[in-house]
């Protein structure tokens, strides 16, 4: 981002006023901005055998056949135009990626369980949702209150597959915030778990 540095009005030697147009001033940061490289866009096929050995352990066997007919079946028919795309987009961008990283999400993902605590320790658990108290500092950090979830305490599980007991809760430390209380108890509900009264 570059700065733009204005100067209304400058006296000249003879003591005059005289307008200036805004001066753009690159910092050292960005002084050799336009020399550099433009960032690369990879190749489709390069693109598809990461996105293929990202998603393999994520899926079973079938699942797994049924997302490399997906990928060959986008690799002949949209994924050429979107390459296309893409490499134009990077002669025009000095970052082509930029603007195309948000991504808006209409429905809470399930709990990611890559914890490695056994699924009966996460199920059997109940949850308490509840809605915290006002903050009493006048900072506004916390102006808007969300409702929260949290795990009744467990201090230790075994893992007899491992052959060790924990030292503490894994869930201890998860922090769901939610805008409603039904929001939380569909979350609660979806990842099959009990709750307590709010």
């Amino acid at each position: 981002m570059h700065r733009v540095v204005r100067s209304s009005v400058l006296k000249n030697i003879i003591g005059k006023q005289q307008k200036m147009k805004p001066t753009k001033v690159i910092g050292r940061m960005f002084a050799q901005q336009e020399s550099l490289p433009k960032l690369p866009v990879p190749a489709l096929d390069a693109t598809l055998q990461k996105y293929l050995r990202t998603v393999r352990p994520l899926v079973s066997d079938e699942d797994f056949e049924q997302t490399k007919k997906y990928v060959e079946e986008f690799r002949k028919d949209s994924g050429p135009k979107l390459q296309k795309f893409l490499e134009e987009r990077a002669t025009k961008e000095v970052n082509w990626t930029s603007e195309k990283n948000e991504v808006i999400v209409d429905e809470k993902p399930d709990l990611a369980v890559l914890s490695g605590v056994p699924e009966e320790q996460i199920k059997t658990r109940q949850v308490r949702i509840f809605l915290p108290a006002k903050n009493a500092m006048q900072s506004g950090t916390y102006s808007q209150r969300r409702w929260k979830i949290e795990f009744d305490t467990q201090e230790r599980w075994e893992n007899p597959l491992m052959g060790w007991t924990s030292t503490g809760d894994p869930l201890s430390n998860l922090n769901c915030t939610f805008l409603t209380p039904e929001d939380a108890i569909a979350f609660v509900e979806k990842n099959g778990r009990s709750f307590k009264d709010f």
